[in-house]
């Protein structure tokens, strides 16, 4: 095994620690209850940023890119599809009931956005725009939620040294990881973008996988469906937007192109789980983890 592939897994066990330190950090803050969406989409998305901005800003910025929009699609087809062969989930918080239907129009809004092969400075603005229109709407529609319960142990620092800490090593790991891209993608003998598009957005993805599943088995649906929902609102939205602000983004790679519409694909599956009363079915998870196989094994070839 070459020490750029070595690097690379390293860098990807790091982020999970990271990313794991810094959701128990923001667990242990207090924050009201009508930011509880907001929040817990954040701990899913905040290892795709960090990798995501570190690519973009380190000279890869089409692969940034592909990352975020890979995330966004192992959201739907690795995180939610797996937590629900695990245990069907069962939301009830009215903010998700809302969310899904803001994610369908912020997955057809990046691929509107990215129609003329480019992410400029007035689309990142527009997306940023439209991340801070739907977090207000989320906490509107969260504001009668009660606030959530704290043992008298929990002191708010420690939340704060928590998060702090893990949003650091979550950056020194992505950071980590780009160093390592270029080599396993030289040795891999795939593209970039292809390369973000599945393993760089599935690696970093393992963390939210546990904890999806681990919330399945508790019952936990909110927490399985505000992470992954919410995360991949925030990777489009915002993930997308300060890319575009800071490095404008040209795409004329058909291969990125083409995986926007698969994202807006992936983002109807969760129409049923609305449907039918935030509930998940094992024979749904069942088919989208076989079309991201599927999707998955579509790239490879084409990288």
């Amino acid at each position: 095994m070459s020490e750029s592939v070595v690097l690379f897994l390293i860098s990807v066990l790091l982020i999970g620690a990271g990313s794991e330190g810094f959701a128990r950090g923001l667990s242990r803050l207090g924050v009201p209850g009508r930011y509880r969406f907001l929040m817990n989409g954040l701990c899913f998305s905040a290892p795709v940023l960090a990798v995501s901005f570190a690519a973009g800003f380190g000279g890869y910025p089409r692969t940034a890119v592909a990352i975020a929009v890979g995330s966004h699609i192992a959201n739907v087809g690795l995180v939610l599809a797996l937590a629900t062969l695990a245990r069907p989930v069962v939301g009830t918080r009215p903010e998700i009931r809302t969310a899904i239907p803001l994610l369908v129009c912020a997955s057809l809004l990046a691929w509107f956005l990215a129609r003329d092969n480019a992410l400029s400075l007035v689309d990142g603005v527009v997306l940023l725009g439209a991340a801070i229109g739907v977090g207000v709407l989320l906490v509107r529609e969260s504001s009668s939620l009660p606030p959530p319960v704290h043992r008298a142990s929990e002191r708010s620092w420690i939340g704060v040294v928590l998060a702090l800490a893990g949003l650091g090593w979550m950056i020194g790991a992505a950071a980590l990881l780009v160093q390592s891209m270029e080599g396993v993608v030289k040795e891999a003998g795939i593209g970039g973008i292809v390369f973000g598009l599945t393993a760089i957005a599935g690696g970093i993805s393992v963390r939210n996988i546990a904890a999806a599943i681990v919330a399945a088995r508790r019952g936990e649906g909110d927490l399985v469906l505000e992470g992954a929902i919410g995360g991949s609102l925030i990777n489009l939205l915002f993930g997308l937007g300060v890319l575009a602000v800071g490095i404008p983004v040209p795409m004329p790679d058909r291969m990125l192109m083409d995986v926007f519409p698969a994202a807006a694909i992936a983002t109807m599956f969760l129409i049923s789980v609305r449907v039918n009363g935030l509930r998940t079915r094992r024979w749904e998870g069942l088919l989208q983890l076989a079309t991201y196989i599927g999707f998955v094994l579509w790239l490879l070839p084409r990288g």
